[in-house]
């Protein structure tokens, strides 16, 4: 054992920095990948529990739904490593479900039933790589106006009610620290300008959302302590 750790020691010691850099971000990555799986299953734990969507804004739902997915086809076709975006998919596929939660009830039947075979076809045109990458690099351009868009639009709804309705304080953590992580293994894996700047203006808008839910915390009109600060 003490000749493992001697050598693990040598090892560490002759590894530059920029490959130390490169450990810390695959490890970060993978990390951020395996905590996307349960990223938004508090906030849909939330909603369906409460039988509810109040406060939640179903444009900003769909607009961090356009996000994650346009990521997935980009990073796809880029064929970056899927250490650095694969959460993305896994954010997808939970953000398509409280989408389609949220549609159902806010009583827009007809619109949560033809969403996901709707989504299904465009995810599988765009990351077919027959779209020209052109294309597929505008539409990555075009998420970062979305996000800003449908960060502030939440904010604007919790503003605008007074409190954060269901929207979840755990998830909002998550997403928080997965975009500002985000920054640092774009930066190191990818060296993707558009990535960089993405991550850094959902760090920033994640950020506002995360201190509204504090601030509105205790106007929270749910009485179960464990919903309200779930």
């Amino acid at each position: 054992m003490g000749s493992y750790y001697q050598k693990a020691c040598v090892r560490l010691r002759q590894c530059t920095s920029v490959e130390a850099k490169y450990l810390i971000s695959k490890t970060l990555g993978y990390i951020i990948v395996a905590g996307a799986a349960i990223l938004k299953l508090p906030q849909l734990v939330k909603v369906w529990s409460a039988g509810s969507a109040d406060g939640i804004n179903i444009l900003s739902v769909c607009g961090d739904l356009t996000a994650a997915s346009v990521s997935v086809a980009y990073n796809t076709v880029q064929r970056f490593p899927v250490s650095s975006w694969g959460e993305s998919a896994l954010i997808s596929a939970q953000t398509l479900l409280l989408t389609i939660s949220c549609l159902y009830l806010q009583a827009y039947y007809w619109t949560s039933t033809v969403t996901l075979p709707l989504y299904a076809v465009t995810m599988a045109v765009l990351c077919s790589r027959k779209i020209p990458f052109a294309v597929v690099t505008v539409l990555q351009g075009s998420t970062i106006p979305v996000v800003l868009l449908s960060r502030l639009n939440q904010a604007h709804t919790n503003y605008s009610n007074g409190n954060t309705g269901e929207l979840s304080m755990t998830t909002a953590v998550l997403v928080l620290l997965g975009s500002m992580t985000r920054i640092f293994t774009s930066v190191q894996e990818t060296g993707d300008t558009m990535l960089v700047i993405l991550y850094s203006i959902c760090t920033i808008c994640n950020a506002v959302l995360f201190f509204q839910i504090c601030w509105y915390l205790q106007s929270n009109p749910h009485s179960n302590s464990l919903l309200k600060y779930l």
